[in-house]
């Protein structure tokens, strides 16, 4: 006898049959699945049918939404009608979306609710019914002794895959495109990544539309479907004037950058409704947080994460390959660099720095801790840091003696610290699109507040992203010395500097790129989605390691 917990729903353990992985992720997410084009259809179709009366004939009785229940086989579940026929035969009627003769799902579920309804009534059941609305006919079934035995096999296997804390190996087939489960187990994300042949595309990436709020004095209020971007007018403080309207269906994340910019309430609480992020930011661009929607929660991937993060080996291991990925990334940086340089000198220092960093590079892979491995990582960065400043800004205004943060005493390192910021958020916005956990980290260590996670998966992109950005703002003249201003020793952007940047930021953002290992163009934002979900991907061990983003 199964006790009630553990009693498993008709629909849950017949979904084995149509995929193992799916069934999982629909019992250990305790949620329905996602509505595709064919569920909202399903539901649609319910809908009408339960709407109709009970009917009764002389010929047979009708019951409508009969629960049925098992505790040998240990499932539940509700039949749409059971058929009572004057001499106490019982016929379950199973209403179902599509064509004859139907999917392993139906013949499975039917045989089990066949079973359940037998031992609940003790009376022989050897016949089922299937209406299937596009063929608008029945279709009866015989509930046979090798559909049993299926049936039986199918609820045991339900619960092996259960006892395994992971999802079961990755199938890609071809029905997976339809799957309403598809963007949580990205089937295409992970055979790629394992070297396999894919046809099709991935799940959207969020945040692709953002609009950046930094003007001191102006709110966000919410206008019906849109919000607005309002201000004091300078002749009649008692009106505003509207600077910017954007409908909330074209909106993916709002950006509040300084003190002096405020949201009401109801903007915030309407952006959360819809599941647009907004993230706040300091004037010298410092994460400070964001409000962010329930949105998906996933505990069996924070449970993967917590546990991994537990393995020293495993740490390790992504660690040095975030380090080796960055390293690379940075060299790449300055190979282009080089290729514009006309002076030997500045030649010579770029070489003498790619190869010291190419040295660090493979010598991360040995680093036996993580404390060796931040000594490597931290050779390669003044390698690097040294062959920018005197083979491409050295001679400018924004040359810099070494990086400096907290606070920035110079034009180029208060642009590199915004930049990185601004990466910041966004890497921490796709790691909660994919569920995972910002502050357990695999490389930097778990401080109260700290996004760990996202400064560990921002590392590789570093150079792909915000120092390409800091890059050509410098040497496209977009900024210039008269762009930055000092106070008490800290250096900070204009506010006219930060929009430039902000401009910048989000063209580069949406650049499409050719991901190294997927073989396929996407947007730089997706592209930290799609890392954030191969990380997700070697916690859960559908990846044996973490595939880090590397430059071409």
């Amino acid at each position: 006898m199964t006790p009630e917990a553990e009693l498993l729903t008709v629909s849950a353990a017949a979904e084995v049959a149509y995929c193992p992985r799916s069934f999982w992720y629909e019992v250990h997410h305790g949620r329905r699945k996602a509505r595709n084009a064919a569920v909202e259809a399903g539901f649609l179709e319910d809908q009408d049918r339960l709407d109709r009366d009970v009917r009764r004939t002389p010929a047979k009785t009708r019951h409508l939404a009969v629960p049925v229940l098992s505790r040998r086989l240990g499932v539940r579940g509700e039949v749409d009608v059971v058929e009572e026929l004057p001499d106490g035969a019982l016929v379950p009627l199973e209403y179902r979306h599509g064509h004859s003769p139907g999917t392993a799902t139906d013949r499975v579920a039917m045989a089990l609710i066949a079973m359940a309804l037998e031992e609940m009534n003790a009376v022989d059941i050897p016949v089922v019914r299937l209406f299937f609305m596009a063929d608008r006919e029945p279709v009866d079934r015989p509930i046979d002794a090798p559909l049993r035995a299926e049936a039986e096999a199918t609820v045991t296997e339900a619960r092996r895959i259960l006892a395994d804390p992971n999802p079961p190996p990755n199938p890609l087939l071809p029905r997976c495109n339809g799957c309403s489960w598809y963007d949580v187990c990205a089937p295409d994300l992970t055979a790629r990544a394992s070297g396999a042949q894919v046809v099709g595309t991935m799940a959207r990436s969020a945040f692709e539309r953002v609009v950046y709020v930094d003007t001191a004095g102006t709110s966000v209020k919410l206008r019906g479907e849109a919000i607005q971007v309002v201000r004091p007018k300078a002749d009649d403080t008692a009106k505003e004037e509207v600077l910017l309207t954007v409908g909330l269906e074209t909106l993916d994340q709002l950006v509040l950058s300084g003190r002096g910019v405020h949201a009401s309430l109801p903007a915030i609480r309407k952006l959360s409704e819809r599941g647009i992020d907004v993230t706040l930011t300091s004037h010298t661009g410092r994460y400070e947080g964001r409000f962010v929607s329930e949105g998906f929660r996933n505990p069996m991937l924070k449970r993967a994460q917590h546990r991994r993060s537990l393995d020293p080996a495993f740490r390790l291991a992504c660690a040095r390959t975030i380090v080796e990925a960055k390293v690379q990334n940075q060299r790449v940086l300055l190979q282009r660099q080089k290729r514009t340089q006309d002076d030997a000198a500045s030649v010579t220092l770029l070489e003498e720095a790619l190869a010291e960093m190419r040295h660090q590079a493979e010598r991360a892979p040995t680093a036996d801790s993580i404390e060796v491995l931040r000594g490597f990582e931290g050779n390669a960065a003044r390698a690097y840091f040294r062959a920018l400043d005197g083979a491409v800004l050295g001679g400018t205004p924004f040359s810099m003696a070494r990086r400096t943060r907290r606070p920035p005493t110079d034009p180029f390192n208060a642009l590199l610290s915004f930049c990185y910021a601004l990466l910041t958020k966004d890497v921490e916005a796709a790691i909660l699109r994919v569920g995972l956990e910002p502050s357990l980290g695999v490389y930097h260590s778990e401080v109260y507040g700290r996004p760990a996670l996202a400064l560990d998966l921002m590392e590789e992109m570093r150079p792909v992203i915000a120092d390409a950005v800091a890059l050509r703002l410098v040497n496209q003249k977009i900024l210039k010395e008269a762009d930055f201003k000092e106070t008490l020793g800290a250096v900070r952007l204009t506010d006219a500097a930060r929009r430039r940047l902000f401009e910048a930021w989000e063209s580069r953002m949406t650049e499409t790129v050719a991901h190294p290992t997927l073989g396929t163009g996407y947007s730089l934002r997706r592209t930290l989605e799609i890392q954030a979900r191969l990380f997700a991907k070697a916690l859960e061990g559908d990846l044996s390691a973490y595939v880090p983003f590397r430059m071409r």
